[in-house]
């Protein structure tokens, strides 16, 4: 998906704008951190829906609502703090990066952490519910990323409310549109602010855990795809998968179908709340994402026809 599809030339050039300032705000941190931790984003990487939901986001929704550019571009370069901190602490629980120095991720997510409050807190008194509402987003992060790493990762049932609950590791991102829809008056459609990012982030995570099934394979992390696997009782709970049983499974199932039709139905659920509030460019960064997982069914059935063919 290119950035253009969604945003305007103007707002490439402003997202390229808060790069720069993303990225001079980084030449204040430890050196070891920059160097180590943190890639210099391109171009090509702000095209990605991901990027878009914490960068464009703002606004999308900013415009629509009259607020000021500044403060749609603090919250922008805040949000790509807020990635950074909650990716530090993700290394962390994660633990499959040995070459990965907990203490510095611990660092880097605190002071990124700052940054993200840097940004945000001079448009919300103490008092106001914003401050409430972030304490609450952190709470669904943490539940989420806790559950995530427990025992039996890749043998959860694929549900709902376990997609649900994946998806609140995004939960943070909660606090941009819950801050926007404070400052201009509509804190009423806070709730469905709310379910929009919940169900794009379900989305996300659907399309993310189609494209790192081996990765987390190897790993043993929870991953919806591999989730379905096993409600599918494609192994047991005491074996665990290599990849040719995936590809068996493929070949012999319509599990990759089952798999893009729930991504084709979160995305269309999100896409439905999102239409309702009024915000298009929004809804079709969500489009792309079930357009996205077509074309990775079409290169995964190739893909899994080939590796049964070569065994």
């Amino acid at each position: 998906m290119s950035v253009l599809s969604v945003v305007s030339e103007e707002k490439a050039a402003l997202i390229q704008s808060i790069r720069r300032r993303f990225d001079a705000l980084l030449d204040t941190f430890p050196v070891a951190l920059r160097s180590d931790f943190i890639r210099p984003y391109t171009n090509d990487d702000f095209s990605s829906p991901g990027l878009l939901s914490l960068v464009a986001l703002p606004f999308w929704l900013g415009e629509k609502w009259d607020v000021e550019h500044q403060v749609c571009q603090d919250m922008a370069v805040g949000n790509l703090f807020l990635l950074h901190c909650f990716q530090s602490f993700d290394f962390i629980m994660d633990r499959d990066r040995p070459g990965t120095s907990s203490r510095s991720q611990i660092v880097l997510g605190n002071l990124c952490y700052l940054q993200v409050v840097r940004h945000y807190r001079p448009y919300f008194p103490a008092d106001s519910l914003f401050w409430e509402r972030m304490e609450g987003y952190w709470q669904e992060w943490g539940e989420s990323i806790l559950w995530e790493v427990e025992k039996g990762e890749t043998r959860r049932p694929f549900s709902d409310t376990f997609l649900q609950r994946a998806a609140h590791k995004a939960a943070a991102l909660k606090i941009c549109p819950t801050g926007l829809a404070l400052l201009s008056g509509h804190p009423d459609l806070i709730p469905d602010l709310e379910q929009a990012v919940d169900l794009m982030h379900a989305t996300m995570q659907l399309v993310d855990d189609l494209k790192d099934w081996r990765e987390d394979l190897e790993h043993h992390r929870y991953n919806s795809f591999l989730g379905m696997l096993a409600a599918d009782r494609r192994f047991t709970a005491d074996q665990l998968l290599k990849p040719e049983d995936v590809a068996t499974a493929i070949s012999d199932s319509e599990i990759l179908q089952r798999y893009v039709e729930t991504i084709r139905d979160y995305a269309g659920r999100a896409e439905a709340v999102i239409d309702e509030l009024g915000f298009e460019p929004w809804a079709s960064l969500v489009r792309g994402l079930a357009e996205e997982a077509a074309w990775m069914k079409q290169r995964y059935q190739q893909w899994f026809e080939t590796f049964l063919l070569e065994r």
